[in-house]
């Protein structure tokens, strides 16, 4: 079983997740409750949800559009799964590393901007995307990203054996010196 920072390809997540803590607002059919962020990354994010029942009525069946939003931004997502008091769900355009942690630190709001479930009195209500992006197109964009990833971190790893061994050479030199020093003449 792969830790929670590790990337996993055959669960399709592609981004390291970060864990969480932060408070969500949730408004269901006109109603508020709370969420709290169990982890987020550029892809995605998992909720916990102290109104279990309400919050499965309103989210399922999936996949459910639903609107995230803080005071800096907006940020679309579908909840992909959900069961119990969790959800996840997956933002439909990655969001940069400051959006995830300001997820992570602040309050956020959380809409369903349809319900699934009548016990609200609200008629279900399909609600366009924005900003739809083709199953393809998201691919490419998160191979994209992967792929960006792994270089940054190999030129990282690279940096940091040229320096070792450049600190490496340094101090051979340094050894020979002070050996060259310590002879006597003859």
């Amino acid at each position: 079983m792969a830790s929670d920072d590790e990337v996993i390809h055959d669960n399709r997540r592609e981004f390291r997740r970060q864990r969480g803590g932060a408070e969500c607002t949730c408004v269901f059919g006109g109603r508020e409750s709370r969420a709290v962020l169990v982890d987020a990354s550029c892809g995605g994010a998992k909720l916990r949800f102290d109104e279990a029942e309400i919050a499965m009525a309103a989210l399922l069946p999936v996949p459910c559009d639903i609107i995230i939003s803080d005071e800096h931004s907006v940020m679309p997502a579908t909840v992909m799964w959900a069961g119990g008091a969790f959800a996840g769900c997956q933002f439909h355009q990655h969001l940069s590393l400051d959006e995830v942690a300001r997820m992570m630190t602040g309050h956020f709001r959380l809409e369903v901007p349809r319900s699934c479930d009548q016990t609200f009195g609200v008629e279900a209500v399909a609600q366009p995307r924005r900003d739809a992006v083709s199953p393809a197109e998201r691919d490419s964009d998160a191979q994209a990203a992967f792929r960006l990833e792994a270089e940054l971190e190999a030129r990282i790893k690279a940096m940091i054996d040229a320096d070792i061994e450049a600190q490496a050479a340094c101090a051979i030199v340094a050894a020979a010196s002070v050996e060259v020093e310590a002879t006597p003449p003859s």
